[in-house]
């Protein structure tokens, strides 16, 4: 594996592959910096520990997993997609302090997700795709205080905005993809007065 690699993608994981020995031989690599893992359809990841030991600032995690990993510190973009999580990976991922784009599509299937008080505090741009179950997202007042751009697509059961978004000062631009009756309900509310860029379809 040549040392002076970038970007790296691995498909067809299952819950067999031992990656351990990948991820030793990826801490020797200096200059990657974006890793993308992918697993089977309809099959669990395997166990990711030791992913915290590398030295990436993007990554993308593709499949069904059963808890979050721990992720690299310095981890600064992060997509999840179709990993079907049980448990609101919200407060977890708060904790990573570099991050500054967040995407989850179709990686939660509960109903609620809470960003704490002190959660994503340099997080810049967050994305929330085909959360089918989501009805409430909670923002703790002081939450996501960095956050210019909100997208939000095909999450048909999430009726409303957070009330914390009518207080988010840096907040510029929002973009919506939704029902016909949900989207005339956000465009209706005052919390999104203050946002200068308002995308909401259909």
């Amino acid at each position: 594996m040549p040392s002076y690699l970038r970007k790296l993608g691995i498909e067809g994981l299952d819950g067999n592959a031992d990656i351990s020995k990948l991820f030793m031989e990826l801490v020797k690599l200096r200059f990657i910096n974006h890793l993308i893992l992918r697993g089977f359809r309809f099959r669990s990841m395997p166990c990711l520990d030791g992913l915290h030991n590398l030295q990436i600032r993007i990554l993308k995690l593709d499949g069904l997993l059963a808890s979050l990993p721990n992720f690299p510190s310095d981890i600064e973009s992060l997509t999840l997609v179709n990993n079907s999580l049980d448990e609101d990976p919200m407060p977890l991922l708060g904790e990573l302090g570099s991050l500054t784009h967040l995407k989850l599509r179709n990686a939660f299937t509960g109903r609620e997700m809470v960003i704490l008080h002190d959660g994503f505090p340099d997080l810049k741009v967050l994305c929330i795709e085909e959360m089918w179950n989501l009805k409430n997202v909670q923002i703790e007042k002081g939450g996501m205080s960095s956050l210019e751009k909100l997208e939000i697509k095909n999450c048909p059961s999430l009726e409303s905005l957070p009330e914390e978004i009518g207080s988010m000062t840096l907040l510029k631009e929002l973009k919506m993809v939704t029902i016909k009756s949900i989207a005339t309900k956000i465009r209706n509310s005052d919390l999104i007065s203050k946002i200068w860029k308002v995308n909401i379809n259909p």
